[in-house]
């Protein structure tokens, strides 16, 4: 298949399709053993290289992130932004959430489920997060009462997307409203303006390597969470938590990242943390940091 020109991540899937159909064959008791087993895939330096650099985490800076919020026209699209940068949902967790996992006494975000479109069934279903991760993830102050009153305007009704948070605007195929807010749409109506606003659209004349070569994507806002924790004087377990992630070592790759490129960030790097605080008095005192920092920029982020 490689030969052929797949890529290394169809290969993998290919042959653990094949191998699971031999398995299966092998407890129906028509095979005696699962030949799929004794295969070894065949990889390459150039293969391993390729696959560790396709996809490097971008770390947006404290500029760059309020540039980014503050572009879009409508309130809502800011607190899309600002939440999945500060609490890490992904997108589709993110544009799930409904107004009850904003919790109304403590500055708190459950993230419990998505919405799929059954292709067979031709229906939408909610499942659980990826991996099954539902948490509770810690917002600051100023955020939560934004979406706090966000959640209190919205009326709820009996259908299945009755008590969404973030709303659809725009209508989908046939005039009809789409259920949650479209990712085709929105990318390409707030988030390819905001980014090239906030000079993140991506510039190949950098070095090799570089994640600023490529344009900034929506799930890298994950890594600027996992920086929330690091500068809140957080470890990495607690960035784990925060990103919802099974396994450390995946955590890893954003917390690293984000304490790499802390140096190269002058106004955030100059925060330090009070660690006799508590962890939600630590992210409140980054939240006013970075406001302060770009007054002109954060003055009507929640407006």
């Amino acid at each position: 298949m490689r030969d052929q020109g797949f890529s290394q991540h169809r290969v993998k899937k290919a042959f653990a399709l094949v191998r699971a159909s031999l398995a299966w064959e092998v407890r129906q008791g028509r095979l005696l053993a699962n030949p799929a087993r004794e295969v070894r895939r065949v990889t390459t330096k150039t293969g391993r290289s390729r696959r560790a650099v396709a996809d490097p985490v971008l770390l947006p800076s404290w500029r760059e992130l309020a540039l980014l919020a503050s572009h879009p026209a409508r309130g809502e699209d800011r607190l899309l932004i600002l939440t999945m940068a500060w609490a890490g949902p992904r997108w589709s967790e993110a544009v799930g959430l409904s107004v009850t996992d904003v919790w109304t006494d403590r500055p708190r975000l459950s993230v419990r489920r998505v919405f799929t479109w059954n292709a067979t069934a031709h229906l939408w279903v909610v499942e659980d997060v990826k991996g099954g991760n539902a948490e509770v993830v810690p917002l600051p102050t100023p955020l939560w009462t934004a979406l706090r009153a966000l959640a209190d305007s919205r009326p709820i009704t009996d259908d299945m997307f009755g008590d969404l948070l973030f709303r659809p605007t725009r209508l989908g195929h046939g005039l009809r409203p789409t259920a949650t807010i479209h990712h085709s749409d929105w990318t390409k109506r707030v988030w390819y303006p905001a980014r090239a606003a906030a000079g993140l659209a991506g510039n190949p004349l950098l070095p090799e390597l570089d994640p600023r070569r490529r344009a900034v994507k929506i799930k890298d806002l994950r890594a600027y969470a996992a920086s929330v924790v690091v500068d809140s004087g957080g470890t990495m377990y607690e960035a784990a938590a925060l990103l919802r992630h099974a396994d450390v070592q995946t955590t890893n790759r954003y917390y690293a990242r984000a304490q790499s490129e802390k140096s190269h960030d002058q106004v955030r790097s100059a925060f330090r943390a009070n660690l006799t605080l508590t962890l939600d008095e630590r992210i409140d005192a980054l939240w006013d940091a970075w406001v302060g920092a770009y007054p002109d920029l954060t003055r009507d982020l929640l407006a």
